[in-house]
């Protein structure tokens, strides 16, 4: 079992992986980037679940503007 402080770091971890993937040239972005940023993402709730006392995770400020970037992304294709 991990600890609670091991926990918030691996979270950090996750973070710091999407801030990075994030701060990228948009133009350098492919839907490897989307799909490793939504994973991460998902990993990050994940962990963020297992120190909640509550069923369910609400999407967070940090994963909205997240996601935000990858739909701007995907409709770049579009047009």
């Amino acid at each position: 079992m991990k600890t609670e402080a091991q926990i918030k770091l691996k979270i950090q971890e996750h973070e710091n992986h999407i801030d990075e993937m994030l701060e990228m040239n948009r133009a350098e972005w492919t839907d490897m980037i989307v799909f490793k940023i939504e994973s991460y993402l998902m990993g990050r709730k994940a962990l963020i679940w297992t120190l909640s006392d509550e069923d369910k995770i609400e999407t967070d400020v940090y994963e909205k503007q997240a996601r935000w970037e990858c739909t701007c992304f995907d409709s770049t294709k579009i047009f």
